[in-house]
């Protein structure tokens, strides 16, 4: 959790670092219109996504429609209690998608498709290899895989068949710059949920992570 005391502070934290998985913020603070926050935060391409919950001493309706409208996600009466505020917390996550994972042995390109990820609105968690990908799907809220295929030790067909096994509706994507990689339309594409050949556009993979994600929502 990180405790910012002014919008523009926040703002400027949230551009540098990128997504984080949900903003509470309150809406009367000195010098600062709230709404002008929250509709910076909506129109911008890597934050939009982030859920806002705003704070307010204030029942007036039309506070709170213009919250709704600006995209707040929900609203919470001050004092704040905590465990109305842990509910709503909850239940926005269930509704949130979870971080995308990158598995990809080659630093430079897994750095690469991060950044990627990070400006197009979503949470990336990167890995090196499959085993430490297994380990990050059990320990994290994962909402897709994208996974090269060609990895030593376990490469991405492995990756798939064992993540199959306790995650059976996660989402997985495979990339790869071979040629030979790619799927033939018989085990891979019965297990895994797309393919992709490296080199690709951003906006190709931004599509594939938008309908991957989406469907599994």
């Amino acid at each position: 959790m990180i405790k910012i005391d002014s919008a523009s502070r926040a703002l400027r934290l949230l551009q540098k670092t990128g997504p984080v998985d949900l903003i509470i913020v309150d809406l009367v603070m000195p010098k600062v219109n709230v709404f002008d926050f929250l509709k910076s935060v909506k129109d911008d391409k890597m934050l939009r996504r982030i859920p806002v919950i705003l704070c307010t001493g204030d029942g007036n309706k039309d506070t709170v429609l213009k919250g709704v409208s600006l995209g707040a996600a929900d609203f919470i009466m001050k004092p704040i209690d905590s465990a109305i505020l842990i509910k709503k917390v909850e239940k926005i996550q269930e509704k949130s998608p979870g971080a995308i994972l990158v598995v990809d042995d080659e630093e430079l390109f897994r750095d690469y498709l991060g950044n990627v990820i990070k400006f197009s609105g979503f949470k990336p968690i990167l890995a090196s290899s499959g085993k430490e990908a297994l380990t990050l799907v059990d320990a994290n809220r994962i909402s897709l895989v994208i996974s090269d295929v060609k990895m030593p030790e376990m490469d991405g067909y492995e990756l798939v068949k064992n993540l199959r096994v306790k995650h059976p509706r996660l989402p997985i994507l495979l990339m790869s710059g071979y040629v030979d990689a790619a799927p033939d339309g018989s085990d891979v594409l019965a297990h895994a949920d797309g393919f992709i050949s490296k080199p690709f556009h951003n906006t190709d993979i931004i599509q594939e992570i938008e309908r991957l994600v989406t469907s599994s929502g």
